[in-house]
C-alpha cells in the first residue's frame, strides 16, 4: 500500500528541509505523498504532515479550521525574487522554506507568504506594505539599504531595521563560518563568510548599529572578536563613517579595551580568532645569521599590505598572557604546565628577532600607521647602523620620494615627447662599461634592479623597456621605474630617458647589439701609443743578422756590425707595422698575413693582443 520514495527524485524540487528530515511515503490507492518527521516515521498522519498528490501543490492542513498551508515551489520566480533578498545567508534557493496560508472563510483568498530559513532558525513574512517583516526579531523589517557605514566589501550579512515611523535602529545578522578575503589590488577588499552546503544547522551573530556611539554592539565576548577581524579584513585607507576610524584602527582599539579582558574562559572558536587577528601582523626573520641588514618578510598572500599592522600580534599575545594567567583556576587545566597547543599559539610571533624586527619595522612606518593605534611599547628606536632605505626619517627621503610620485606620473601620461639627456653617451662612458644582457630579466620586480647598478642592467633595461607595451607593461613600468627614482635620485634624468625607449615607436626596431660585457676603457679604437706597445721584438741571437754572423764566424768587429744592423731593421719594421696597424684600428680583427712581413717581431703575441682590443673596441662603437 506504501512505498518509500527515493530522495534522489525530489532532491531538485523540494526545500533541503524536507529532504533531509523527513521520510517521504507514497500510497499506492490515493496517490498521494506524506512527508513524515524522522522522529515519528511509521505513523501516517495527513492532518499535521506535508502532503501532496502530484496534482496540487505540496501543503498540510493547519491546527486553525478550514486553514490550509501550502509550499511555493522554489523554481517559482516568486521564489528566486525572495531568494535574491536573503542569498548573502543562504545561496542554495533550496534552502530557503516559502509557504502561505489559504482560508476557505477569506473568499478564498491566499495569506501573506511566511518564509522560513530552517538552518538559521529565522522567520520571516511579507507584510501588506510589501516589506519583509522578522518573526524572530519582533519590529524589524529586512532594511533595503545595506549600507551601515561600516565593514564594507562584507557580502554575507542581512541588515535588519525598524520601520521609518518607529526610528532609525537596525540591526545585523552575520553568518558563522570560515572567513575568506578576497582582493584583486585594484577594488576594496571583499570579504564572504563560507558556510558548509550540507549543514542541517548554521549559527549566526547578531550586532546592534550604534549610531549616536558611532560602534556596533554585541552581547557576547565571541561576538567581539568575530566583529574585530571583520573590521579588520575589510580595512580600507579611508574611515568608515559610522566608526570614524580604518578597519584595522577599529580592530586594535578593539582589542586594547577593558571588554577583550573580561571573558571568563575560550573556545576553541576564540582562541582561533584570536590566531587570525595576530596573524595580521607579518612575520619577519633575519636573512641569514650573517646578516643584520636583510631580512624576509611572510606576508598574507591574500590581502593587501595595507591591511597589515604590526600592532596586532602584540595585544594578541597580551590577551592570551591574561588568559594562561586565569585558566589555572579551572579544574581542567590545574595541574598542566603547558601542552602542545600552547606552543602552537603564534609561536613564530615570540621570538625576539621576530619582536625586534618588528619594532624597527613599527618605528619606519611612523607617517603611516597611527600612533593611537598601537598597543604600548610596540615602538621601538631603529638602530643607527642599519640603512634606513624605507624610512621617510633619512635625509632627503621627501626629495626621493616627490621623483618617485613624477616618475610614476609620467609613466601613467605615457608621453611620446619627452625631455630626456643629450648626455647619454658621456653618461654611459663614465660608467666604465656595461654588463652583457641578462636574458632572465623581466619587468616584474626583482631585486637586481634595486641593488645593481645600472652599469649592471643598463641593457637589458633599454631591451625591455624598448619592447614594452601600455597596455600590459605600463603599471609594471611605474613600479620599477619609480623604484630606481626612489633609489638612484640622481640618475633621474635617465630613468625619463628610458621612458622615452618604451613611448617613442621608432626605438622598437633599434635593437643594441647582443654581444659579451662592454669594457670602455678600451676606448672606440686603439691609439697610437696603444698599437705600439703591443709591439715587441725577437732576439738577436733569433734574428737572420745572427745567423749570417754565426756562418761568417764571429769577431768583435762582426758583431758590432751586425747588431748595428739588426736595430736599424728593427727599428724600421716596428714602424712600419703600427703604421699599418693604425689605418686597420676600426676593423674587428686583423688576418695574420698583415704581419708576415715583420720577421723581427713577435707576431703571435702581438697579433693575439690586437684582435683582443679591436674586438673590444668595435663592440664599444
Amino acid at each position: 500500500m506504501f512505498e518509500l520514495i527515493p530522495d534522489s527524485e525530489l532532491i531538485s524540487v523540494l526545500p533541503r528541509a524536507l529532504i533531509h528530515d523527513h521520510f517521504h511515503w507514497y500510497n499506492t490507492k490515493t496517490h498521494i505523498v506524506e512527508f513524515r518527521p524522522l522522529s515519528d516515521r511509521w505513523t501516517p498522519d495527513l492532518k499535521q504532515n506535508w502532503s501532496t498528490d502530484f496534482g496540487l501543490a505540496l501543503s498540510r492542513p493547519r491546527p486553525d479550521f478550514g486553514v490550509r498551508q501550502f509550499l511555493v515551489n522554489p523554481n517559482h520566480p516568486l521564489s528566486r525574487a525572495i531568494h535574491n533578498v536573503f542569498s548573502p545567508l543562504e545561496q542554495n534557493p533550496l534552502n530557503l522554506f516559502i509557504t502561505f496560508n489559504y482560508e476557505h472563510s477569506t473568499n478564498c483568498e491566499p495569506q501573506p507568504l511566511s518564509i522560513f530559513l530552517p538552518r538559521y532558525k529565522l522567520a520571516f513574512v511579507i507584510t501588506e506594505q510589501g516589506e519583509l517583516s522578522c518573526l524572530s526579531h519582533r519590529g524589524f523589517i529586512v532594511d533595503s539599504n545595506e549600507d551601515i557605514g561600516t565593514l564594507y566589501g562584507l557580502h554575507s550579512k542581512l541588515v535588519l531595521c525598524r520601520p521609518a515611523k518607529t526610528g532609525r535602529e537596525r540591526k545585523l545578522i552575520i553568518p558563522i563560518g570560515s572567513i575568506t578575503p578576497s582582493t584583486t589590488g585594484d577594488n576594496h577588499p571583499t570579504v564572504s563568510v563560507d558556510v558548509p552546503s550540507d549543514a542541517l544547522s548554521v549559527g549566526h551573530r547578531v550586532y546592534e548599529v550604534d549610531s549616536l556611539l558611532g560602534r556596533l554592539r554585541e552581547a557576547t565576548f565571541s561576538d567581539s572578536l568575530y566583529r574585530l577581524y571583520l573590521h579588520a579584513l575589510t580595512s580600507h585607507q579611508l574611515a568608515d563613517p559610522l566608526t570614524k576610524r580604518t578597519g584595522t584602527e577599529e580592530a586594535l582599539e578593539g582589542l586594547k579595551q577593558a571588554s577583550s579582558f573580561s571573558f571568563q574562559t575560550l573556545d576553541s572558536d576564540d582562541l582561533a580568532l584570536l590566531q587570525l587577528l595576530g596573524q595580521l601582523t607579518p612575520r619577519r626573520s633575519l636573512y641569514s645569521r650573517q646578516t643584520k641588514t636583510m631580512q624576509t618578510v611572510q606576508r598574507h598572500t591574500i590581502l593587501p599590505p595595507t591591511l597589515e599592522h604590526h600592532g596586532f600580534a602584540a595585544i594578541v599575545q597580551k590577551i592570551w598572557s591574561y588568559w594562561l594567567s586565569i585558566r589555572v583556576l579551572y579544574p581542567e587545566f590545574q595541574g598542566k604546565k603547558g601542552d602542545d597547543d600552547d606552543e602552537e599559539f603564534l609561536s613564530g610571533y615570540r621570538t625576539e628577532q621576530q619582536e625586534q624586527l618588528t619594532r624597527r619595522a613599527a618605528a619606519r612606518n611612523l607617517f603611516y600607521a597611527p600612533l593611537e593605534s598601537d598597543p604600548p611599547n610596540s615602538r621601538g628606536n631603529d638602530r643607527d647602523d642599519i640603512p634606513q632605505r624605507d624610512s621617510m626619517r633619512e635625509p632627503g627621503s621627501i626629495y626621493r620620494e616627490s621623483l618617485a610620485f613624477g616618475m610614476a606620473k609620467l609613466v601613467q601620461e605615457w608621453p611620446v615627447n619627452l625631455d630626456v639627456t643629450a648626455e647619454l653617451p658621456s653618461n654611459v662612458k663614465g660608467w666604465n662599461g656595461v654588463e652583457a644582457r641578462q636574458a632572465m630579466l623581466t619587468l616584474d620586480y626583482s631585486g637586481v634592479w634595486v641593488e645593481s647598478s645600472l652599469r649592471t642592467v643598463w641593457r637589458s633595461l633599454y631591451d625591455l623597456c624598448r619592447a614594452a607595451k601600455k597596455e600590459t607593461d605600463q603599471s609594471k613600468l611605474t613600479f620599477l621605474l619609480g623604484t630606481l627614482a626612489y633609489r638612484h635620485p640622481d640618475e633621474f634624468h635617465i630613468h625619463s630617458t628610458l621612458l622615452a625607449f618604451a613611448t617613442s615607436p621608432q626605438f622598437a626596431q633599434l635593437a643594441a647589439p647582443n654581444s659579451g660585457d662592454l669594457n670602455f676603457n678600451y676606448g672606440e679604437a686603439p691609439t697610437e701609443s696603444k698599437l705600439r706597445s703591443f709591439v715587441a721584438s725577437v732576439r738577436f741571437e733569433q734574428s737572420s743578422e745572427y745567423a749570417e754572423l754565426d756562418r761568417l764566424g764571429w769577431t768583435p768587429q762582426r758583431d758590432n756590425m751586425f747588431r748595428s744592423r739588426y736595430t736599424s731593421r728593427q727599428q724600421q719594421q716596428i714602424n712600419e707595422c703600427v703604421t699599418a696597424l693604425f689605418q686597420l684600428r676600426y676593423q674587428d680583427h686583423v688576418s695574420p698575413s698583415v704581419l708576415s712581413s715583420f720577421d723581427l717581431l713577435e707576431k703571435e703575441c702581438l697579433l693575439s693582443q690586437l684582435n683582443d682590443t679591436l674586438i673590444h673596441c668595435h663592440q664599444n662603437r
